[in-house]
């Protein structure tokens, strides 16, 4: 890294912009290979989306981010426990129709109770299609059956995707949607010839996550090795393509190489090309979409105690807004006797479609009370509300071609994009951290 000239302009082998687990992660590997680099990041802490906030001295995280530890290889790069030592077991619970179901909810059938809705989902899930889905309601119809896109799937699409099934891909379900196997489909054959559906619950072990591992500071703490990166905080203006140099509020900085974690749409609209094909790769980011996120976060006492396990709820009550509730408090290894709970319910919107949610703090609650996921007692001792513009990107059927092209594009300016936002992906945070560290052994290659 050095300044070029008498013009001021900093020169730098490697630019990174970006200081979540993916630009971090890129920086650390940079740093282990002893090349120069520099790591921009606007905000005055590292972590960006695993960053961690304070309501009154209570830790809340945006969303409820646990680590489950999927490649032992990220883990020990980012320093984080390896899932051989992990101790906590994910408790996941659905509310639907007024009662708290295991996870998934329609495998829970002694739940459900309603013996025509358990044999409606039943013979769904017995006759499954081949067909190859053309997008994410084909798919589920295929896999799980009509009722369960309708009653189940649809819903909660609308609420967490803010559009419908129908407009959504395939490519980015993998084992985050469950499917039964022969092996289940054999037990719920077997439990229906024994007509003993409605005493029966499939759900152990058929959720995507066991095992997890969480920091009572944070989400961003589980990972050791990130928060030490030595980064610049400021603010990028405007990205020369051509002539490789970034323009930020206090310089100009010309690079080789530059790996953006920036989300994409804002990156093409900040980025600069006389080249012919330029705007036209500038209105394919102008259709690319993502939801934000409101989160509501509570603090409450109660001198009961809260009778469910589950550590999050998926909400398909459409009395309320809210997509996911979580508890995470029930995060951490240790039991507490405590009385004071900390509760996040999670709003989601498409700013591209409408307008931010008004939420109410007491109606809320009482919804809560309402629907027995906490004490009649409870009280809000604190709240908050904390937005966040980038919070899922939503894999419409387009978007993989269209982000592939832009990438093409910007690879004849060294330019690799990486990181949920930046590549425009469906990434957990080991995924995260993998794609930084392709990022940069593309950039090497």
């Amino acid at each position: 890294m050095r300044n070029h000239g008498n013009s001021g302009m900093l020169e730098v082998n490697f630019l990174i912009a970006g200081g979540g687990i993916t630009g971090s992660s890129a920086a650390l590997l940079l740093s282990r290979l002893k090349l120069d680099y520099l790591l921009l990041e606007r905000e005055a802490q590292l972590g960006g989306h695993a960053k961690t906030h304070s309501l009154n001295g209570y830790v809340f995280d945006e969303g409820p981010h646990i680590y489950f530890g999927k490649d032992s290889r990220i883990s020990e790069f980012l320093g984080a426990p390896q899932v051989d030592a992990f101790t906590n077991l994910a408790v996941v619970g659905n509310l639907w129709n007024g009662k708290l179901l295991n996870h998934p909810a329609h495998l829970d059938f002694k739940g459900i109770e309603d013996s025509e809705v358990i044999h409606q989902i039943a013979h769904d899930l017995l006759n499954q299609t081949m067909i190859a889905p053309f997008n994410y309601k084909e798919w589920l119809v295929n896999s799980l059956g009509i009722y369960i896109h309708d009653n189940f799937s649809e819903i909660y699409t609308q609420k967490y995707w803010r559009c419908s099934t129908e407009e959504l891909g395939v490519d980015w379900v993998e084992n985050r949607i469950h499917k039964p196997d022969e092996k289940l489909r054999s037990k719920i054959k077997q439990e229906l010839a024994r007509d003993n559906l409605a005493a029966s619950n499939f759900t152990s072990n058929a959720h995507y996550l066991t095992k997890y591992h969480y920091d009572k500071s944070g989400f961003w703490n589980i990972f050791s090795n990130l928060g030490g990166q030595k980064f610049t905080c400021d603010e990028i203006l405007n990205v020369d393509l051509d002539n490789r140099v970034v323009r930020t509020i206090s310089r100009e900085i010309k690079y080789k190489k530059l790996v953006s974690t920036i989300p994409l749409d804002n990156f093409m609209k900040m980025s600069i090309s006389k080249d012919l094909n330029f705007f036209n790769n500038v209105r394919l980011s102008e259709k690319l979409e993502c939801t934000s996120l409101l989160a509501l976060n509570l603090v409450i006492s109660t001198n009961l105690e809260i009778e469910h396990g589950f550590h999050w709820i998926y909400n398909y009550d459409d009395a309320c807004m809210a997509a996911r509730i979580s508890f995470p408090d029930r995060f951490l290894t240790e039991d507490s006797s405590t009385r004071i709970f900390r509760i996040q319910l999670e709003f989601y919107w498409n700013k591209k479609r409408e307008e931010i949610p008004t939420i109410d703090v007491e109606d809320s609650l009482a919804f809560l009370v309402q629907n027995g996921i906490v004490p009649p007692d409870s009280k809000i001792l604190f709240h908050d509300f904390l937005t966040v513009p980038y919070a899922n990107i939503i894999p419409t059927k387009d978007r993989a071609q269209q982000v592939e092209q832009i990438k093409l594009f910007l690879k004849n300016f060294d330019v690799e994009l990486a990181g949920r936002y930046g590549g425009w992906e469906y990434l957990w945070s080991h995924d995260s951290s993998e794609s930084g560290l392709k990022a940069v052994e593309n950039c090497l290659s």
